[in-house]
């Protein structure tokens, strides 16, 4: 967290532009796994210099990430590239809905910086709290799943002719 007070009224929002700025840092970074997500699928499922787009395109999130488990199912040889693909999946959609989290709060003011709270539509909780630690504990996570996914596609990318 920057130095200075928790909050300011310099700016419309009321927050610094820093407190602002890691919750745009995690919605690009969030974007970018779910695009790496559909990239692998390309990658590992269609032949060279095709584009997945026809095929998947325009789909959810969720969606794409269901078919990059059954893509690793049924195209990755190598048990343990299956295994590290099927627990990368299972990381990104979880960062994923802690980004929705986070996306579709309301943020208040308080003593501690910002702090988010999220109604929840199910389970015995009726709020989430979190503040900005837990936003930056997410981007962190977040770097930790784009560099899995680098290794992986380095280890598991082959074109399609040379299997």
């Amino acid at each position: 967290m920057a130095d200075g007070p928790p909050f300011d009224n310099t700016s419309r929002t009321g927050f610094r532009d820093d407190q602002l700025a890691r919750i745009g840092e995690l919605v690009v970074l969030c974007s970018n796994i779910e695009w790496n997500a559909y990239l692998a699928i390309e990658l590992i499922a269609f032949p060279p210099d095709t584009s997945a787009e026809p095929v998947i395109g325009g789909e959810s999130a969720g969606w794409i990430y269901d078919r990059l488990v059954r893509v690793a199912i049924e195209l990755v040889e190598d048990d343990g590239l299956r295994t590290g693909w099927i627990a990368w999946v299972k990381d990104a959609r979880a960062l994923s809905e802690e980004r929705n989290v986070v996306v579709h709060s309301t943020w208040a003011r308080s003593n501690l910086g910002m702090v988010g709270r999220r109604m929840q539509r199910r389970g015995a909780s009726r709020h989430k709290h979190f503040d900005e630690g837990e936003v930056q504990r997410l981007i962190e996570q977040g770097g930790k799943i784009a560099q899995q996914w680098g290794e992986l596609i380095v280890a598991t990318w082959r074109p399609r002719g040379a299997r």
